[in-house]
């Protein structure tokens, strides 16, 4: 009979605090929300998520790729010797997926892919990021690639995204932001190699939630949740 396994806050920059995790257990952004509808003790914690966060340039289209933490490239290189992510990150903001890499995240059946050009992306006048605006009462207003991107995020399933959502609307958060590259960045710097970022699912408590598929994994303030080797 299997022990059941206990999932705790791992505080810590990204590669601290994975190296502390059992690998595949590192929860994704809609299932730490799962875990937020049960404890509100987690509301005001800003995680590290599992999803993969891949951009590229295919065929002059800006795309963003989100994939689950078994085909996450980041954290597959983030404690490497040579082609250190983490490092990469850190220090110039860019990590250049390898080849085989990126195939691995196209070509797998769990990948979502965004047109990032699809998305009416707004400027965020305090974080100077583009983000896409989500109305937690009226989401049913999003076009088909934007409803795309939010489900990935806040929930697999229309169960867990409704779920999530009236999570939100219930202790009077109005919207929902997710940050991500823009187009014309992605066009500039991924014309040779794919750029892979970290994500975070940011909440301060009772008053804003947001995700970010632009972080760099170095914030010492937030937490990855798992499993504890």
């Amino acid at each position: 009979m299997e022990l059941e396994q206990k999932f705790e806050n791992i505080p810590g920059n990204l590669q601290d605090a994975y190296k502390q995790c059992l690998k595949g257990t590192m929860l994704h952004a809609y299932e730490i929300m799962r875990d937020q509808r049960e404890d509100v003790n987690l509301y005001d914690i800003s995680f590290h998520t599992a999803e993969g966060i891949v951009y590229s340039l295919d065929h002059e289209i800006p795309r963003l790729r989100i994939t689950p933490e078994k085909n996450n490239p980041v954290l597959d290189h983030i404690d490497d010797e040579v082609n250190n992510s983490y490092k990469q990150l850190a220090n110039n903001g860019i990590y250049k997926v390898l080849p085989a890499d990126f195939n691995r995240v196209k070509s797998a059946e769990d990948t979502v892919t965004i047109d990032l050009t699809q998305l009416r992306l707004q400027r965020d006048d305090n974080k100077g990021n583009w983000c896409l605006v989500i109305s937690i009462t009226n989401y049913d207003k999003l076009n088909q690639e934007e409803c795309r991107l939010a489900e990935c995020i806040y929930g697999q399933g229309t169960a867990d995204f409704r779920d999530n959502m009236g999570m939100l609307k219930k202790i009077g958060v109005d919207e929902t932001k997710v940050y991500v590259l823009h187009p014309e960045y992605v066009k500039t710097n991924a014309k040779e190699n794919a750029l892979g970022r970290v994500a975070v699912l940011e909440s301060y408590f009772y008053h804003y939630w947001c995700f970010s598929a632009i972080d760099r994994g170095s914030d010492h303030s937030h937490s990855l949740r798992g499993v504890r080797k």
